[in-house]
């Protein structure tokens, strides 16, 4: 069941059962208090019955007297009729005149009652009671009263089938209205369910195409409410779930790039030595010609060797715990400096050193390779004749070392994937210096290792910087 349906008819079975048990008590109540109301004027009937009754027996019993009728009963029973008959003409009343012995000694006609409650009043006392008889309701009186030592029940009946008959009238109009307004209830708590769900039906589409590969999809926010943090919520899941869902694919393409430069990068040497060491295997060549096939096998071997070193230094780099300590910054760029001084004599370049005084913390000799590869790489982008900076300075967040070439620069969208290993942004210079593209990702590598990164500035035709801030410790 949607969650509109379940809103809608929860709550219209909330409505049902409320006006249901407001119409059971209201009427209830209000039956009941009808019902008091008419045995309290029954009651009050009664109290003018009696004293009617009294007033009428204590003439009787007066004029007798008066009279010297001594000898006859003033209060007999032809006396008690005539008295009430009296009384049912002159009060519209229904009657019942019963003696001590619960004898009836006069009955109105209308008197239909098989209730007797003589028994239950006393002198002084009255009682009422409600009942129904031939599909009629009444409600009856009585009391006793003693006149001239002689005690009497009066009791009356009063009909009211007509107040019963019309709150069933009531209850059906009642009833009537109850369903009305149940079914304008229903209508506006549909559309009401309808609205209120209309967000979360705009959550479900979205989600269901961003799960058929629609990651830019967001949903627009209309409210304040819970249902607005819950699309908020959603568009931030959204974004996250995008951003990974990119990293991903970077990381598969990298992946999938890693394999292919690693492949071609073991093609060219193992295509150099299954060729050289199948000419030696099926010719016989000359000493000079062995020699040179050796050679080349000799050295393509060298240069699997070191391709295979640095990926193991590159996977060592990434996962290796190491134990850094304070270096002094200049000194340690000095020694760097002349163990770069033969390569760079040999490419006719010269590599200028400025370094302040100061301390940088890290591993040694992981730095050491860091810049080592980053003056290499500035090496083989520049021409002959030209100048490479190496440079230290501090600054107010750690040391700063920063390489500086004047070769031909990177290209911005270059500048992204420099660090991505076997990526090479001059491929024909690299290879035909031996290199294979692991430099920056080892430098990279390195670099993340200290709590750090690679900062690139670079524009073409004008070279290249790289830098890195390291971290400064205060001496203990």
């Amino acid at each position: 069941m949607k969650f509109s349906h379940k809103v809608f008819f929860s709550t219209l079975l909330i409505i049902a059962l409320v006006f249901s048990l407001g119409t059971a008590v209201l009427m209830g109540s209000i039956f009941q208090t009808s019902i008091e109301r008419a045995g309290q004027v029954t009651l009050d009937e009664n109290q003018m019955l009696r004293f009617s009754f009294a007033t009428a027996a204590s003439s009787a019993v007066t004029t007798a007297g008066n009279y010297g009728y001594g000898l006859i009963d003033p209060l007999a029973d032809s006396t008690i009729r005539r008295i009430g008959w009296t009384m049912e003409n002159n009060n519209s009343f229904c009657i019942r005149i019963s003696d001590a012995q619960q004898e009836v000694l006069y009955v109105s006609k209308g008197f239909q009652s098989g209730h007797n409650l003589a028994e239950k009043v006393q002198e002084g006392s009255s009682a009422w009671v409600y009942f129904t008889q031939d599909h009629r309701y009444y409600i009856q009186a009585a009391c006793c009263v003693e006149v001239g030592g002689r005690q009497f029940y009066l009791e009356n009946i009063r009909d009211i089938t007509g107040a019963v008959q019309q709150r069933r009238h009531y209850l059906a109009l009642y009833q009537v209205l109850t369903l009305v307004l149940m079914a304008f209830s229903a209508l506006l708590m549909l559309l009401l369910s309808l609205y209120l769900t209309r967000p979360m039906k705009r959550l479900s589409a979205v989600s269901r195409r961003i799960a058929g590969g629609e990651y830019q999809l967001r949903c627009a926010v209309t409210s304040r409410d819970e249902i607005g943090a819950l699309t908020e919520d959603f568009n931030a899941m959204a974004d996250s779930l995008e951003t990974k869902i990119h990293q991903l694919q970077d990381a598969s393409r990298q992946q999938e790039d890693f394999i292919a430069s690693f492949a071609h990068e073991l093609k060219t040497p193992l295509t150099s030595i299954i060729g050289y060491s199948d000419m030696l295997r099926t010719q016989q060549l000359p000493p000079e010609q062995q020699f040179k096939a050796a050679d080349y096998i000799y050295m393509e071997g060298k240069r699997l060797e070191s391709l295979s070193h640095k990926l193991l230094e590159l996977i060592v780099y990434r996962r290796q715990c190491f134990s850094p300590e304070q270096i002094a910054a200049r000194p340690w760029l000095q020694r760097v400096a002349t163990m770069l001084e033969p390569s760079f004599r040999e490419s006719g370049l010269t590599l200028a050193l400025s370094a302040q005084e100061g301390d940088l913390y890290g591993e040694s000799d992981l730095l050491e390779s860091l810049v080592l590869n980053l003056c290499d790489n500035a090496r083989k982008a520049s021409d002959q004749g030209g100048v490479v900076k190496l440079t230290g300075t501090v600054e107010e967040n750690g040391y700063r070392i920063s390489v500086q070439d004047f070769g031909g620069g990177i290209a911005p969208e270059e500048l992204l994937r420099i660090t991505e290993p076997f990526y090479m942004v001059d491929k024909s210079r690299s290879r035909a210096q031996n290199g294979a593209g692991l430099g920056l990702a080892l430098c990279a590598a390195v670099a993340e290792l200290h709590g750090t990164a690679l900062e690139f500035e670079s524009a073409l035709g004008k070279g290249t910087t790289v830098s890195l801030v390291l971290e400064r410790r205060e001496k203990s």
